[in-house]
């Protein structure tokens, strides 16, 4: 975008565009002047990232807990300002349990055959995938 072009397309553009001149004088004031809240938050979030390697060794359920509430961190900071720490995100993801899947995806097709419902994903093949490919 540049300053002789609008883009249309853009929903928030065309918005302003159509406020703008119905407003009349505005007078910029800080929104949320709260220093103290800020340091606060500042302090706490170095507080927990400080601590973030207790996962290693707490219990599985609370590590994968700690990852999900650091993965929606994450995420909301990227969905907000913009920024996202990728390598970080991706690192998080070694604390999700993923070894329970297949205990979880046998116990939901057991809790669906009782009940007389399809599988929702057939089961794989007799011998395997790989077998199946032969």
């Amino acid at each position: 975008m540049s300053y002789g072009k609008i883009d249309h397309d853009e929903f928030a553009m065309v918005a302003g565009l159509f406020v703008l001149p119905t407003v009349g004088r505005v007078r910029l004031v800080p929104l949320l002047h709260l220093p103290g809240l800020l340091h606060a938050s500042q302090w706490g979030l170095l507080l927990l990232e400080t601590a973030s390697p207790l996962m290693l060794v707490g219990r599985p359920r609370l590590a994968a807990l700690g990852a999900a509430g650091w993965a929606l961190f994450h995420l909301v900071t990227w969905a907000s300002i913009g920024i996202h720490f990728l390598p970080t995100a991706i690192c998080l993801t070694a604390f999700w349990p993923l070894e329970a899947l297949p205990a979880w995806r046998d116990r939901r097709r057991a809790v669906r055959a009782a009940r007389g419902q399809p599988p929702a994903v057939p089961p794989p093949p007799a011998g395997g995938y790989v077998a199946a490919r032969r």
